[in-house]
């Protein structure tokens, strides 16, 4: 369930708080401006945050914080300055991604990377879970699986050129890619010697009728 203000004049166009839940339960919370994500969002699972941080003209900007499942502090970033001002990079990486191979806390400098999705995986899970419109025809058919859509993560930390790789259904394969697409810039990027790569990456999506 959605809730939301709008422009009198024009229904179509969001602009005021916007609460999404599921199940009763508040997943995302924040303010939309012209129909654009603005101001301060957050997001929770289970009870707990997942992010913190703020939109302009629906782009991440300024400083966020992500949280793992647990709660506790995993990335703090900068995104007007793309610089990393946290990383506990002590947590296992979950069944979604890689995350550092060998690295000393708060020291990327000098290490040999896969590219990082900022909120790890509970926020990657977050964004599938929270924003996922399963398909009304697929529901109808009982149609479930895995997608698998790969992307090329690029110098600048984008989720770029996507492929699906594995597909269930035709509704249910552009859902999948139209989650990915959200991700947008939201990587640190991959490194070798010292100098960002672009890396392909592959993404599980499930899709299961509860």
């Amino acid at each position: 369930m959605e809730r939301y203000q709008v422009i009198s004049k024009k229904p179509e166009l969001r602009q005021g708080t916007f609460v999404r839940t599921i199940k009763g339960e508040t997943v995302a919370e924040g303010f939309y401006k012209n129909n654009l994500r603005d101001s301060t969002w957050s997001g929770h699972a289970a009870g707990k945050r997942v992010f913190e941080g703020y939109y302009k003209n629906d782009e991440r900007v300024g400083i966020w914080s992500f949280y793992t499942q647990s709660g506790n502090l995993l990335h703090r970033y900068d995104f007007d300055q793309d610089s990393l001002l946290f990383f506990d990079n002590t947590v296992a990486a979950s069944d979604r991604m890689e995350e550092v191979k060998k690295c000393r806390p708060m020291d990327t400098s000098r290490c040999e990377v896969m590219p990082v999705f900022l909120g790890g995986g509970a926020y990657m899970t977050w964004l599938i879970d929270s924003w996922m419109v399963y398909p009304k025809i697929a529901i109808e058919n009982g149609m479930q699986g895995i997608v698998v859509i790969s992307c090329i993560v690029d110098t600048t930390g984008n989720t770029t050129e996507l492929v699906l790789e594995k597909g269930v259904s035709k509704e249910i394969n552009a859902e999948a890619l139209r989650l990915v697409n959200m991700f947008g810039k939201i990587w640190i990027p991959g490194q070798l010697n010292g100098n960002p790569v672009r890396v392909k990456y592959s993404i599980p999506l499930k899709f299961k009728i509860y």
